[in-house]
């Protein structure tokens, strides 16, 4: 079993959609040499294969797709899954539809043919195929809760993949696909720790390993006790994935690393603010700041953009802008409205993040919190500001029906959501009366 996690309690999937050619990044994205797969077959602290696939936001699955016994990746957009059996990348040879676009997804051999293949997992509910391609389930079995955290390995080696599932430090691990008790309940690491599986020590049994930032802590049986091996590899921040890389037999490390993001606060004047300000608004340009910083656009590419916001909240805005793009959430376009002439439906219509614009609110005489540099409009054409006779700006009625998911959308209680949140910033998304979808401020107007 191979699996990827960036999560600090456990195993997760990760986020979006692909391009399915290796190399450097495409269409403008920035080109860094510190960023990449770092894959290692060896448990020692060097790569031995480095090298670019695909896009950052892709969502990474890692499987044995041909039965060489030679590990590859597989990128992820929704739920279309893009295949390629060469271990360091390549060109995409098959595209596979499985499942819904909403669901985890787990790798394993269920059937011991020495292929993997997919499972999607809703709740306690799991989904399996046996077949990488389209259709049915051949299986579908509810085992533990909707709330566990789930492993996926070979634990007594006969070849066939089954679940584990963890509360806390307590794994209770199924030999067989189905529901019923667990056949081993064990205690390994601790609570907070992130759990990886694989074959460590290539005598054909699954085990647990555990991750605390850029340490590995592997054991060989499933039992409790301490490590077998440890250790230090990549860092803290890289996500990590799991598998046979050389087809020896033996399941090593690999890490995927970010561009690192950056950010900085320049001061402004009254040039730079263009047809935004003039005398006589509520804050001068010294009072203001432009966060310049780099966020992910649409088709998963590094940009840097810029947001004009008040000088006391330009750090609240780059730690809010480091937070999304952690998450990699995707800002189609991030200029100042200067830009666009100080126009804000213009701005809109052109789905462009955009904070301080010295006007009135909107259907009033009032002035709007972006006067005062202390509300940012994201996204505004995928997430419109609505009443029961505004759609604004217009080309954004399709994305009134909020069930969609379109690429930049904001959903109750999202990382976006959160992000803001965790700032003391509050989203009009959550007024009864309009919902401004795409509007956040620091005093809830």
């Amino acid at each position: 079993m191979r699996t990827t996690t960036r999560s600090t309690t456990g195993l997760v999937c990760l986020g979006a959609a692909a391009a399915l050619v290796a190399g450097p990044l495409a269409g403008g994205a920035v080109a860094q040499t510190d960023a990449g797969f770092f894959l290692n077959d060896s448990w020692d602290g060097t790569a031995e294969h480095v090298f670019v696939y695909g896009k950052f936001t892709d969502e990474v699955l890692i499987g044995d797709w041909d039965g060489d016994g030679t590990d590859s990746i597989t990128v992820r957009r929704g739920n279309a899954f893009y295949v390629s059996n060469e271990p360091r990348g390549g060109v995409a040879e098959h595209e596979v539809v499985y499942g819904r676009p909403g669901d985890v997804v787990l790798v394993g051999d269920w059937d011991g043919d020495g292929r993997d293949t997919l499972a999607v997992r809703r709740g306690a509910e799991y989904h399996v195929r046996n077949e990488l391609a389209g259709g049915p389930a051949d299986q579908v079995v509810t085992y533990g809760r909707a709330g566990d955290q789930v492993v996926v390995g070979d634990w007594d080696g006969d070849g066939e993949d089954t679940f584990a599932v963890r509360r806390g430090s307590t794994y209770y691990v199924k030999n067989s696909i189905g529901p019923g008790s667990a056949d081993e309940v064990v205690g390994y690491g601790r609570a907070e720790d992130v759990t990886l599986a694989g074959d460590w020590d290539g005598d054909g049994d699954d085990t647990f390993a555990v991750r605390r930032g850029a340490a590995y802590f592997v054991k060989n049986s499933i039992a409790a006790g301490d490590a077998d091996l440890s250790l230090v590899y990549g860092r803290a921040t890289d996500e990590v994935v799991v598998g046979d890389w050389d087809g020896d037999g033996d399941d090593t490390l690999g890490v995927r690393r970010l561009p690192a993001f950056r950010a900085s606060v320049v001061a402004v004047t009254a040039a730079d603010l263009g047809a935004s300000w003039r005398p006589g608004c509520p804050v001068p340009p010294s009072a203001l700041r432009t966060v310049v910083a780099t966020h992910w656009d649409d088709d998963g590419n590094v940009r840097t953009g810029r947001v004009v916001v008040a000088a006391a909240l330009a750090g609240d805005v780059a730690a809010i802008l480091e937070d999304l793009y952690d998450a990699r959430f995707p800002i189609h376009r991030m200029v100042p409205v200067a830009e666009y002439g100080a126009d804000d439906d213009a701005s809109m219509a052109a789905n462009n993040t955009s904070a301080f614009n010295c006007r009135a609110v909107t259907g009033g005489s009032s002035y709007s919190e972006h006067a005062y540099g202390r509300a940012i409009d994201v996204n505004p054409l995928v997430n419109p500001y609505v009443t029961s006779t505004t759609v604004a700006p217009p080309a954004g009625a399709p994305y009134t029906d909020r069930s969609r998911d379109a690429a930049g959308m904001i959903h109750a209680g999202d990382k976006v959501v959160r992000a803001f949140a965790a700032r003391g910033w509050s989203w009009g998304g959550a007024w009864s009366s309009p919902k401004d979808y795409q509007h956040f401020s620091t005093t809830g107007r």
